[in-house]
């Protein structure tokens, strides 16, 4: 990735978090389910949920909000943008009082669909944060704090297409890197991240990281805030929207059924008693 690339990632990321904008809340007796396109090299695609079309023209690193789905299965379908090609498909069964997030995940040739379960449960005294890794040809990566060894990353080869557990930290900034498993080669630089207590996050890795892709498919995170307030701590009552960081655009739409992809790596903490109980955390 390009020193500019980096740049903005770094800057749109520690800034996101801070000021999403509020979205409604949803009945105990619903599901709540999102999308997103990581399927960094597809075209924007039409999505159906049991042949009904509920969004047009997704493209690329848009994750929706939340919007709710009664408790049952689905199937739901990408196909390209204005036309009766299927992309690819997944059967989908939502719970009610549960929250999903459902991708379009890989390279167009082999894209795929994954559904996760997203925590909708915040803590008062607490910020949870959870990372996704989706970037198809990026290999294993650890997670760690600005200046950690390797040794000490609290997590470590995160692979594609997998997320790590919700991990409990205090409210406050937090300097992290995303490198190659086992290397403190940055990948990927998130200075300032502020993490706000009440609330959940999970942090998507999308896109291709090798030498010559083009701009708008290069690795780049999303964030998505998943929970706010539900403890009935000081954090507010409605969870904002997901946006799109790192390359200075920020993307939302309206669909129905949750599009995404797994994995990168989430992590840990600034201070360092909160380095030992965040790689015990990983370990469970």
């Amino acid at each position: 990735m390009n020193r500019r690339l980096k740049a903005l990632t770094s800057l749109a990321f520690a800034g996101l978090l801070a000021t999403a904008m509020a979205v409604p809340t949803f009945a105990a007796d619903k599901a709540m389910v999102r999308a997103l396109h990581a399927s960094p090299d597809a075209p924007a695609v039409d999505i159906y949920v049991n042949d009904a079309k509920v969004l047009s023209d997704v493209t690329f690193k848009t994750l929706s909000d939340y919007l709710e789905l009664d408790a049952g299965s689905y199937t739901v379908a990408i196909k390209a943008a204005g036309t009766d090609t299927v992309v690819t498909s997944i059967d989908a069964t939502v719970e009610a009082g549960m929250k999903y997030t459902i991708a379009a995940i890989g390279p167009l040739a082999s894209i795929s669909m994954k559904a996760f379960v997203d925590d909708g449960t915040t803590s008062a005294d607490e910020a949870k944060l959870r990372v996704v890794h989706l970037s198809p040809d990026t290999g294993g990566v650890d997670v760690a704090l600005a200046g950690q060894s390797a040794a000490d990353a609290p997590v470590k080869d995160l692979t594609y297409p997998n997320a790590t557990d919700y991990l409990a930290l205090p409210a406050g900034s937090y300097d992290f890197e995303v490198r190659p498993t086992g290397t403190t080669t940055v990948a990927l630089n998130l200075p300032g991240t502020a993490l706000d207590a009440d609330t959940n996050y999970s942090v998507f890795a999308v896109g291709f990281s090798a030498a010559g892709t083009p701009s708008d498919q290069a690795l780049t995170v999303v964030v998505g805030v998943d929970a706010t307030g539900t403890s009935g701590g000081t954090g507010s009552t409605t969870p904002p929207p997901t946006s799109t960081v790192g390359d200075g655009s920020t993307t939302t739409s309206t669909l129905p059924l949750v599009l995404i992809g797994l994995a990168l790596v989430a992590t840990v903490g600034v201070l360092l008693p909160l380095r030992r109980r965040l790689a015990e955390t990983t370990q469970k």
